[in-house]
């Protein structure tokens, strides 16, 4: 009985001595590296170079999910807005969530308008209790980033709070901002200076072109992508995109030398006029022999 006893103690022991391994070969999967966008716009790209083309855009304090990191600083992730995967670069990334950036809208119904100025065209309206994302600011006008449905634009910066109130602030009278003086800032228009400018859908020069801007087309100026891109809207038909800054002036092209070339190389030269020659020099008739 003894025996019987010892002899399933040492077949149980041998069946764990030989799980144990099996066990130690699948440790639990590591949690997913989350990570944050720190600009206000990035890009996820196709492929790890600046070159590859865009397939997504990445917003600040958007959160991505690291997937494969590469040595030369290139990451390949998973955005968890869109679920899009793409190639992004190390340096754009957070390990912490941003703090500081997002406010509550303080005013019952709030424009969202395409530039900094009353006059703009609202194409969404936020709400009492909205979050939003402060971007960029000009004057006392802040471009913001909507938490709901990640749209883009103008506000004043009058109607944000860093805590939502318990109700609805008094909206501001039109024109007058924080101060209760300064005006809104009148709408800067520019000039196409270039026989022809592309007007691309992102800041990229491989990004898709909306249409075809011609010398002296009178654009409004919305933003700014540093000072390379500048994205502009086209009035007569509300066409919105992006053109280099290169190409447009603030006053329309009175002369032909004033014209930028569109390709970014100097405009080449004409070749002067060819001199003519002179007339070959007849040497003049002597005397005539004398007759024999």
């Amino acid at each position: 009985m003894r025996a019987s006893v010892w002899g399933q103690a040492l077949r149980l022991l041998g069946f764990l001595l030989i799980l144990a391994p099996a066990c130690a070969t699948t440790p639990p999967s590591p949690p997913a590296r989350i990570y944050y966008s720190i600009p206000a716009i990035s890009y996820l790209r196709s492929c790890p170079g600046l070159d590859c083309p865009v397939v997504s855009e990445v917003y600040l304090g958007d959160e991505v999910q690291l997937m494969e990191s590469r040595p030369d600083g290139w990451w390949r992730v998973r955005s968890r807005r869109d679920e899009t995967v793409g190639w992004t670069q190390r340096p754009l990334l957070s390990e912490r969530p941003l703090s500081g950036q997002s406010f509550w809208v303080a005013a019952k119904e709030l424009p969202l308008r395409d530039s900094p100025h009353l006059e703009a065209t609202a194409r969404r309206r936020l709400e009492f209790g909205d979050r939003v994302q402060k971007l960029t600011e000009r004057q006392e006008w802040w471009r913001v980033l909507a938490e709901k449905d990640r749209a883009i634009g103008w506000v004043p910066a009058v109607h944000l709070a860093e805590t939502l109130p318990a109700a609805p602030v008094p909206e501001a009278p039109p024109g007058e901002g924080a101060s209760g003086a300064a005006p809104a800032p009148a709408p800067v228009y520019l000039y196409v200076a270039s026989d022809t400018a592309a007007l691309h859908l992102l800041p990229l020069k491989d990004s898709r072109v909306l249409r075809r801007l011609k010398l002296n087309d009178k654009v409004e100026s919305i933003a700014e992508s540093g000072p390379r891109w500048r994205k502009v809207r086209f009035p007569e038909t509300g066409a919105e995109g992006w053109v280099e800054s290169r190409l447009l002036r603030r006053e329309p092209v009175t002369a032909r030398g004033q014209i930028v070339p569109a390709t970014g190389k100097p405009a080449r030269k004409a070749p002067p006029p060819e001199k003519t020659p002179p007339p070959p020099m007849v040497p003049e008739a002597g005397p005539e022999p004398e007759a024999m």
